[in-house]
């Protein structure tokens, strides 16, 4: 098949693709990261920026789409009304948000109540005092001290929406420029907390677990955070419109399933702020597609 030159009208991206590309619909927060995994593996797709994928997928707009939530049972039910068989989807990415403190402060674990009171937007000013939980009878501690870097969540989900203020609302959270100077403030002041995207943490820094509301802590690890108990995580799921006749992936939808099973890609989704698949959530998949056998009787959930 002779190689050609489109122009992806969708995105304003030019791409170097066959005379056939896949139709991909994506959430407007993954649009730059899957473009640049899509050049950087020559993947031919035309990315069509959609707030509800799979009203997307339903309408025949794509045959793959790429989103934050699952398939609720009522679009399923109009999908498989149209087409005769249901959707396949899978898991793409995932990112999280962490929260990091100084090494010195005890905390080990705050609530998403205390959260939003240090970092979230309120009607007046309100400002928590770290003497007020348990194991902080210190006269070196005082008020928390909120720092962030400034833009970071803008292709970030779920927490944005924590900090996201209206006009006439009140956020005391402090921005800065950069991560390197996030970090130094909070390594160098007990009371300073912070929140970053990327997956690493320094040295002279603590993650901290978060608490659900019956008291249960949660930590970062793939597996929390792809069943959905982490709360500070989005999951994106890739869904594929796949006929029961078809015997296999087309190489198309093989292509756009690759760009988070191969490794060397790792690079390019943590620069995002997104986090590559774990081996585990890569051989679900698998067994999902039908290409590998499960590990376990039964499958996975």
């Amino acid at each position: 098949m002779r190689l050609m030159t489109h122009t992806l009208i969708a995105t304003g991206i030019m791409l170097a693709s066959c005379s056939v590309y896949a139709a991909v619909a994506v959430e407007k927060e993954l649009n730059v990261m899957v473009h640049e995994l899509a050049n950087a593996n020559n993947t031919p797709v035309q990315l069509i920026e959609k707030g509800d994928i799979q009203a997307a997928m339903i309408a025949n707009e794509a045959s793959m789409g790429i989103s934050s939530r699952k398939w609720l049972d009522s679009e399923i039910a109009l999908f498989e009304n149209k087409f005769g068989y249901r959707p396949v989807q899978i898991f793409f990415t995932y990112d999280a948000v962490s929260i990091l403190v100084n090494q010195d402060n005890p905390v080990r674990a705050m609530t998403m109540g205390q959260l939003k009171q240090i970092f979230g937007c309120q009607d007046s000013p309100q400002k928590l005092d770290w003497r007020q939980l348990p194991d902080h009878q210190n006269e070196d501690f005082s008020t928390a001290v909120p720092y962030a870097v400034s833009g970071e969540l803008d292709t970030h989900l779920n927490f944005s929406k924590l900090v996201d203020c209206g006009k006439d609302q009140y956020l005391a959270t402090q921005f800065l420029s950069s991560h390197d100077e996030m970090n130094e403030q909070i390594s160098s002041d007990i009371n300073a907390i912070g929140y970053s995207v990327l997956p690493g943490v320094p040295d002279d820094l603590k993650r901290i677990a978060i608490l659900d509301d019956r008291g249960k802590a949660f930590t970062i690890d793939p597996e929390t955070v792809l069943s959905g108990r982490y709360p500070l995580a989005n999951v994106y799921y890739l869904s594929l419109n796949i006929p029961p006749k078809q015997k296999g992936l087309t190489s198309e939808q093989q292509r756009l399933v690759d760009l988070t099973f191969d490794q060397d890609n790792q690079s390019i989704i943590e620069k995002h702020g997104f986090l590559p698949l774990p081996a585990e959530a890569v051989h679900r998949n698998q067994v999902k597609l039908k290409q590998v056998l499960p590990l376990v009787v039964g499958g996975y959930k």
